[in-house]
């Protein structure tokens, strides 16, 4: 093969892989509407709202937040195609004064449909396909609340504190952008049924370009804490490690670890039952010291972070 041709094949390949590389996009309202790593692009302000200071109660945390007037909000404007392929997840910590009735917090369609993510009498729902029962939202209280979407399947879920409460099958792609007018707009209505839009305050944005499952929301919603104070704070790009045998019997590897990685392991509740720093690519670790179950394994290096679910079975 010619060298030239050849070097521009490796080129080729390399963008390739980088544009398909997991990534998120935070945003922590902290005085502007920039994205923490630098690498997304800045949110555009829809009208009237203001940054101020907040108390977060359930975290004991006070710190600045943006507070929307209603029917404001913001825009995320995706020109660089981050969420182009289908698959993504957002999360947002966020609270509205009034949930009334339908309360708008994201827009697909650029006000042009009535369909979207709303909060309706304090349950989830995504006009005009499911609505949940009882869900965690209440007035002028600040709650977690995830979306996401599989591209291959069309498969959408609804998640509120961690916790899974509808899912639907997006056959006409009602929940992601047209491909002419690449922007979601949060908590700003439509205009085909107006008035549907409170004001609130929102600590968190995150926007990642692929599809977390249960377990990593779960783990989101747990480490919120250190979301909010800035301790978690997330890079660009995150770390791919492997795991093997899983399930696991009497030890399992951790492979593909950055040097001088942490590496936490947890239970379902949050609670630590394995820490190590790694001087190694690869790790091996005896289970003798674990009950059978499901786990989190966290790596994390440089702000960089990757969540595996591990499951004992001895």
């Amino acid at each position: 093969m010619n060298t030239s041709i050849f070097s521009q094949t490796i080129i080729i390949l390399l963008l390739a892989l980088s544009s398909t590389a997991q990534q998120t996009y935070t945003y922590n309202f902290n005085g502007d509407f920039t994205e923490s790593s630098g690498s997304g692009p800045v949110l555009t302000k829809i009208c009237t709202g203001q940054f101020e200071t907040d108390n977060l109660p359930g975290y004991n945390i006070t710190r600045k937040v943006y507070h929307f007037d209603t029917n404001c909000g913001f825009s995320f404007n995706d020109a660089g195609g981050f969420l182009a392929s289908g698959n993504y997840t957002i999360e947002l910590y966020f609270k509205m004064k009034d949930l009334s009735v339908w309360r708008r917090v994201i827009d697909f369609k650029d006000r042009a449909s009535d369909y979207g993510c709303y909060v309706f009498n304090g349950q989830m729902n995504f006009y005009n396909i499911v609505t949940s029962g009882a869900a965690p939202f209440n007035a002028d209280s600040f709650s977690h609340y995830v979306i996401t979407r599989n591209a291959a399947t069309k498969k959408v879920t609804l998640y509120g504190n961690g916790n899974q409460y509808v899912t639907f099958t997006d056959t006409d792609n009602d929940a992601i952008y047209d491909a002419s007018n690449k922007k979601l707009n949060f908590f700003q209505d439509d205009l085909v049924v107006s008035d549907e839009a409170s004001e609130g305050s929102i600590a968190v944005l995150k926007i990642h370009n692929y599809t977390k499952d249960s377990v990593a929301i779960k783990t989101s919603y747990n480490n919120l804490s250190g979301t909010l104070t800035g301790i978690n704070s997330v890079a660009a790009s995150e770390i791919f490690v492997n795991i093997h045998p899983n399930p696991a019997n009497t030890a399992f590897v951790i492979s593909d670890v950055p040097n001088q990685s942490v590496i936490t392991i947890t239970d379902l509740t949050g609670k630590q039952v394995y820490s190590t720093i790694a001087n190694t690519t690869e790790l091996s670790i005896n289970t003798a010291g674990f009950a059978n179950g499901v786990y989190l394994v966290n790596v994390t290096n440089n702000g960089a972070v990757a969540t595996k679910k591990l499951v004992i079975n001895k």
